[in-house]
This record gives structure tokens, sequence and C-alpha cells, in this order.
């Protein structure tokens, strides 16, 4: 799923399969294909497991960091559970 103004770049298809095959985790359920200032752990030299940042106040709700969506890649078969964890927490 893109942005309505991302133009990928021509290399994108091999590159995005280099990174599914080669540096993708087992248990993935989505990929941002772009994030400024991610906070997390590094899982590969091209990834970023993105987690909240705890050094902003949770009444914020960590808000700070992981800026950007310019695109993102979701393990079809994942999207319910991924709903199950995100729904509550997004829409209290």
């Amino acid at each position: 799923v893109f942005e309505d103004d991302v133009s990928p770049e021509e290399d994108f298809i091999p590159r995005f399969w280099r990174l599914v095959t080669q540096d993708l985790p087992c248990d993935w359920q989505a990929v941002s294909l772009y994030s400024r200032c991610p906070f997390g752990t590094c899982i590969s030299p091209h990834l970023t497991r993105v987690q909240p940042d705890v050094n902003e106040p949770a009444w914020r709700c960590h808000h700070g960091v992981n800026y950007g969506f310019q695109g993102i890649v979701y393990r079809t078969d994942e999207i319910r559970n991924l709903q199950r964890v995100w729904k509550p927490v997004v829409f209290d």
C-alpha cells in the first residue's frame, strides 16, 4: 500500500524481493517501507523492529519518533492478528 504521491524507484521490485527473501524474520506481519527517526531494535542490516519510544511519556502515546508513512506491506494471513493487537490501542 503506497501513499498517493509515492513513486517507487526503478529497482524497487528486486530490492524489495531481496528484503523479503534475505532480511525479513519468519514472524513478520507488516513492513513500513519508510521510517524517519525509527526507534527500536535492529534485526538485519536493512530492518529495524519499530517499538514505542519509552523515553516519551505515555500520555503522548510515546509520540516523537517513527515518522513517515510512504508505504507499507502487510502479510495477508497475519492481518487479523495484527488488527487484534492494534485496534484496542488505536481506538481506545
